[in-house]
């Protein structure tokens, strides 16, 4: 089989894609350098020399899974051409409680990571600023934000185990629910 070229970004592209891949389908155990060699069908040393050790490869993992999900949220936000809208805060709020997200952000925590990109990058700041739209950043619209992103969380890791606890068998749940929790946090008048 003929040798693919690649540059060194688009190896440690592939190489990252590989491994977040294995890890939404077969959790964890399966992120391992000899597995992401086979899957992308290079040697082992070949990713060694990429990421250094298995440590390397996991953090550039880490870091790539938080900085995926901070630019999905911005990019939403940034170009719906109508601005912030329900609309496109509910399409946040739908990808950060998709359970994939999930147990990726599970995954992080789980290994001591912090799930978020380093504070240096600002990803929530800026996020807050842009959700405040020039109108101050107050105690009050950091725990509101707090509150959605918990809550999403907790509806991506536990969401359907809740609803079926409570006898919520509506497909049309979650969607009820983020909409509810956006009314909850964003006064008409906000």
């Amino acid at each position: 089989m003929a040798r693919k070229r690649r540059t060194a970004e688009q190896a440690r592209a592939e190489i990252i894609e590989i491994a977040s891949g294995l890890l939404e389908r077969e959790g964890p155990d399966a992120v391992r350098v000899a597995r992401v060699a086979e899957e992308m069908g290079v040697s082992h040393p070949a990713i060694l020399h990429h990421f250094g050790c298995a440590d390397g490869l996991r953090e550039a993992l880490y870091r790539q899974i938080s900085i995926d999900l901070r630019v999905d949220a911005l990019s939403i936000l940034e170009n719906d051409p109508r601005g912030i809208t329900i609309d496109s805060l509910e399409a946040v709020l739908e990808r950060l409680a998709d359970p994939k997200n999930g147990k990726m952000m599970a995954w992080l925590l789980v290994n001591g990571r912090d799930p978020f990109p380093d504070a240096g990058e600002r990803g929530l700041a800026s996020i807050l600023a842009m959700l405040s739209q020039g109108k101050g950043i107050s105690t009050e619209r950091r725990y509101k934000l707090m509150l959605v992103l918990l809550a999403m969380y907790g509806e991506s890791l536990l969401g359907d185990h809740v609803r079926s606890r409570l006898g919520v068998d509506d497909e049309s749940d979650p969607a009820n629910f983020r909409r509810w929790l956006l009314r909850l946090v964003i006064p008409q008048s906000d």
